[in-house]
């Protein structure tokens, strides 16, 4: 295994997920011909019973240009009755061989989040992703990774207990313009954070799937790749 080929491979795909600023488009989902309506529409019929109102759906365009596998899909935006949580939900549709990678490694396709930004900067969220694609995060993003198995309804019930057990107060989201700020505003802080580790953990690579034992020599490589100025912008 190469373990140099491998770090950059790693530090790549990071740095140009999280890019410097991270653009986000309003779009109209109907649009989305390949993805799950069915879906959308049995995600939104279960949050309006519930109180949601629809903000609007938009498109992470970073990812969709930068993403492995591409996502090729929209973000269908709600907010609860009292507007301190924003619904995001989504089915990921990728072509079809990046399909058979993620029914092999088993990631969700249709994936269902709850957040909630307190006033002080905190995030929490509730969501349906399989822990192991998460990256490296500050402290003060608390992500509740809740079986998959569970209803929208669930998973929401489940986020108001997180929220309840919380002494902060939670910002008000009212505008889809609302929801995209602090969308860019939470990648910026993931950015700031992920420089200031060095990109990468040890934890972090073990979870890609990178044997036990060429983990240290990864990580090692990746330390030294950002020492010698590795930037892969600058290659954008």
């Amino acid at each position: 295994m190469d373990a140099a080929k491998i770090a950059g491979m790693v530090l790549r795909n990071l740095q140009k997920l999280h890019r410097p600023v991270h653009e986000y488009r309003v779009v109209d989902g109907s649009r989305f011909s390949h993805v799950n309506q069915s879906f959308y529409r049995g995600v939104e019929d279960q949050l309006a019973r519930l109180g949601f109102s629809i903000l609007g759906d938009i498109e992470d365009v970073t990812v969709a240009k930068y993403g492995r596998p591409a996502p090729r899909t929209f973000i269908r935006v709600m907010t609860d009755v009292n507007r301190r949580t924003m619904a995001g939900f989504f089915h990921i549709a990728p072509i079809w061989l990046w399909r058979m990678a993620i029914w092999a490694f088993g990631f969700p396709t249709k994936i269902i989040e709850f957040k909630s930004r307190s006033k002080d900067g905190s995030w929490a969220t509730t969501t349906n992703v399989t822990q192991t694609v998460q990256q490296p995060r500050p402290e003060n993003m608390l992500i509740d990774f809740a079986p998959r198995s569970l209803s929208a309804e669930q998973l929401y019930v489940r986020h108001r207990q997180t929220l309840a057990g919380s002494n902060r107060s939670y910002q008000q989201i009212t505008t889809i313009e609302d929801v995209i700020q602090l969308e860019i505003e939470q990648h910026a802080k993931k950015r700031e954070f992920l420089v200031s580790i060095g990109w990468v953990t040890p934890e972090y690579l073990a979870a890609q799937g990178i044997p036990a034992s060429h983990v240290d020599a990864v990580y090692a490589e990746s330390q030294r790749l950002l020492n010698a100025g590795f930037d892969a912008l600058k290659d954008s």
